[in-house]
């Protein structure tokens, strides 16, 4: 049973493509820059119940659809495809409650959102009723830890949730149900300095971002942890927040403010700019579809833009893959 689930829960990490686990695909350089610009990027106005919405965060699941929060209510909203009308999800009231602003929809099983502030994570069926809230404060304490801070949060393909203590630089690991596992730092050989985003790929390697550098930390599923320093390639004065991790490990790092997005191929071949903050403003957060999209999910105006990626060698008929499921 253990690995049938462990097996659903790569295939939605790998966004529904099979051939994704036989290979790495790195995200080619030029092809994907000059796919950026405002005319041949599409924009995705969000409406939800007949209404446009500002939205905050979202994920893709691995049948397509797109598991979202808008901001003000911080209500769950959902839309059947990129570019779909959403959606409340079931029904009014219910929904992230507090301050919610992360979400995980690639586990193919359930939703998970995330309040920092109140360190909640709330789970729901993927028709948007919550079926679990549980406070990560009180589930460490009642396991003799503390809690420093929440930095982000992802599903394992074991089905561990992994919480990014950004305070005390550390990885805290649930199971589902909210009961704490342990602890990944230093003592296991994964060591972070002033770590604010965390993210997962389709081989259920975690990715960290580190603030300061910036820098990226990959952990592998064998918690071998390697480093990357990116200084240098950001040119210096980049302070990413965002972090967004495709099927096959390619990263991408969004600055907030001015809308600069830094890709990191998997392949190790050097950074390089997919959006240098002339193009755009303010963004809030950083998704991919199943079909080799990056979502950027702009502030001002509230709106997603949708921005094809070309990698080498191509992606499968991942839509097909999508599609038929």
């Amino acid at each position: 049973m253990r690995a049938a689930v462990r097996s659903l829960l790569l295939a939605a990490l790998l966004g529904a493509c099979p051939a994704a686990a036989e290979a790495e695909l790195s995200v080619a350089l030029a092809a994907s820059r000059s796919a950026v610009g405002a005319d041949s990027a599409a924009v995705w106005a969000i409406a939800v119940d007949g209404a446009p919405i500002a939205p905050l965060a979202i994920d893709v699941h691995s049948s397509g659809s797109v598991y979202g929060i808008a901001s003000g209510r911080r209500r769950l909203f959902i839309a059947r495809g990129v570019g779909e009308p959403g959606r409340y999800a079931g029904g009014e009231g219910s929904g992230p409650a507090g301050m919610a602003d992360g979400i995980f929809a690639r586990s193919g099983l359930k939703v998970f959102t995330l309040d920092p502030w109140e360190a909640v994570v709330e789970r729901f069926d993927l028709a948007g009723v919550r079926e679990l809230r549980f406070d990560l404060r009180a589930r460490l304490s009642d396991a003799g830890e503390e809690l420093g801070g929440v930095g982000g949060f992802c599903l394992g393909p074991s089905g561990m949730l992994y919480v990014l203590d950004d305070r005390r630089a550390r990885l805290l690991v649930f199971d589902d149900r909210g009961a704490f596992r342990r602890v990944l730092g230093e003592a296991a050989g994964v060591v972070l300095d002033s770590p604010v985003a965390i993210d997962i790929d389709g081989h259920g390697r975690l990715h960290l971002l580190e603030g300061r550098g910036p820098a990226l930390v990959r952990v592998d599923v064998d918690s071998r942890a390697t480093r990357r320093d990116l200084a240098a390639a950001s040119g210096g004065g980049f302070r990413p927040r965002l972090l967004a991790v495709d099927a096959w490990g390619n990263a991408f790092l969004g600055e907030r403010r001015s809308g600069r997005i830094l890709v990191v191929p998997v392949a190790g071949e050097p950074p390089w700019w997919l959006a240098d903050g002339s193009q755009r403003g303010a963004i809030d957060d950083l998704a991919f579809d199943g079909a080799g999209n990056l979502l950027v999910v702009e502030a001002d105006p509230p709106r997603v833009r949708i921005v094809p990626l070309v990698y080498r060698p191509p992606i499968p008929d991942a839509g097909s893959a999508i599609r038929e499921r």
